[in-house]
């Protein structure tokens, strides 16, 4: 099943311009806490807010994680799985995380 939604991006003069976004990015409904570390997963990329005080990630296994707390995480909640690279990179820029950087 391909999922389509259109979401919101900040283009380069910093007006908001539409943006088709297709894959298979699952997002859940529901709050899903899972305990840190991370079995048989870890960590692959992160983006934080401006700040720095928030961030989410996306795991080897494909799932969009929000570490809690930011650095040193007790627990994670799962916002979506079978996320990949891109679908990550855009959810991310059209919730305001902003800064990206590689886990490993």
């Amino acid at each position: 099943m391909q999922l389509t939604a259109t979401v919101m991006v900040l283009e380069s003069d910093n007006t908001l311009g539409p943006y088709m976004v297709r894959g298979t990015m699952q997002v859940l409904d529901e709050i899903v806490l899972v305990p840190a570390p991370l079995r048989q997963d870890c960590e692959a990329r992160r983006w934080y807010t401006e700040g720095g005080e928030i961030c989410i990630a996306l795991s080897q296994g494909g799932k969009l994680l929000e570490p809690l707390p930011t650095f040193g995480p007790s627990f994670y909640a799962v916002i979506a799985t079978e996320v990949d690279p891109h679908e990550a990179s855009q959810y991310a820029l059209t919730h305001g995380y902003c800064h990206a950087r590689n886990v490993n």
